[in-house]
C-alpha cells in the first residue's frame, strides 16, 4: 500500500470503535480480515437488456414511445435517444455514472414521467459494491500503525 492508502486505512481504524479490542490485543490479521471485507456502492452501468427489462416492467418504456413521438414534449429529444439505445444503435450499456445521464433521468422525474422511487430503483440496478481498501495484509496493519514488523 501506498503510504495515503495507509493513512486511510489508519483513520478508518481509527474511527471504527468495533475496531478496539482487535487494536488493542493486537490482533493485526483480524483487522485486516475485516478491512479487506468492505466494500462501498459504485454506480456503474446497466445493460440495454436489463434496462429494457426494467422499462417494460415500471410503464416507462411506453412513455419513451409517447414522448418520442409527441412533437413539443420537452421529454422528446431524450426519449428519442433512450429509443436509440434500446434498439441498439447507441451503446450496449447505459451508464449511469455519467452526469448527462442522470441529467436525462433527472429530467423524466422532474417532468413527472418517472417517480424519484424509480429513478433510484434504476441506480441501484446499476450500483455494486466495490472494495473500500482492497486485500488487506496483516502487514499493511502493521505498517499503518508504523511497526516495521509484521502483525500478530
Amino acid at each position: 500500500m501506498t503510504p495515503a492508502q495507509l493513512t486511510a486505512l489508519r483513520a478508518h481504524i481509527d474511527a471504527t470503535p468495533a475496531y478496539a479490542d482487535w487494536i488493542a490485543h493486537g490482533n493485526d490479521q483480524q483487522l485486516a480480515d475485516a478491512l479487506s471485507a468492505l466494500t462501498v456502492p459504485v454506480v456503474g452501468s446497466v445493460s440495454r437488456s436489463r434496462f429494457a427489462m426494467w422499462c417494460g416492467a415500471t410503464g416507462l418504456r411506453a412513455a419513451i414511445a409517447d414522448h418520442a413521438r409527441t412533437p413539443g414534449s420537452p421529454l422528446r429529444s431524450i426519449a428519442l435517444t433512450i429509443e436509440d439505445f434500446l434498439l441498439g444503435g447507441v451503446a450496449e450499456e447505459l451508464h449511469l455514472a455519467d452526469p448527462a445521464n442522470q441529467m436525462m433521468i433527472a429530467a423524466w422525474v422532474q417532468a413527472g414521467a418517472l417517480t424519484q422511487a424509480q429513478a433510484d430503483e434504476l441506480l441501484a440496478l446499476a450500483t455494486t459494491p466495490q472494495p473500500l481498501f482492497g486485500q488487506v495484509s496483516n502487514t499493511d496493519v502493521a505498517c499503518a500503525f508504523g511497526r516495521t514488523g509484521l502483525g500478530a
